[in-house]
């Protein structure tokens, strides 16, 4: 996996404007995901746990949501599962292609501060995989 964020924007849950290539100086866990995927659902409880437990001046997790462009099943979704990060809508698959295709969700892909794609996760990991190799990976990006 190697490039830049795409110069993509997305409205969000709280009704604001995200551009993809302005998500700098932290490390980005952006997290493709889908209400009626199962797996989906089972790795926020680990993703609002990142939030909580990672130095969040240093992280951030963003999700896109692929199939709710108007927010209507992820908002009850955040509600029941107490999701603390932003949700991001995407219109449809088609922006699949601007990441270099995603074939299963959950896919995560992790970003430097300067926006580059450093990995990419395919499927549910598990527990505990995403905080270790996040909290290493802010620890060598951030400690000298």
């Amino acid at each position: 996996m190697t490039g830049s964020l795409p110069n993509l924007t997305f409205k969000t849950d709280q009704g604001e404007s995200i551009n993809l290539s302005s998500l700098k100086n932290k490390v980005t866990l952006l997290a493709f995901w889908a209400t009626w995927c199962g797996p989906c659902i089972a790795e926020i409880p680990e993703l609002t746990g990142l939030v909580l437990d990672l130095d969040t001046t240093k992280f951030r997790v963003i999700s896109i949501v692929v199939d709710d462009p108007n927010g209507e099943k992820s908002k009850i979704i955040k509600q029941n599962y107490g999701i603390n990060y932003p949700i991001l809508f995407a219109p449809n698959e088609d922006v699949y292609s601007a990441f270099g295709g995603i074939r299963a969700l959950p896919t995560s892909f992790i970003v430097s501060p300067e926006g580059k794609y450093l990995d990419k996760i395919e499927g549910l990991m598990p527990p505990g995989y995403l905080k270790e190799k996040l909290s290493s990976l802010i620890k060598d990006t951030f400690e000298p």
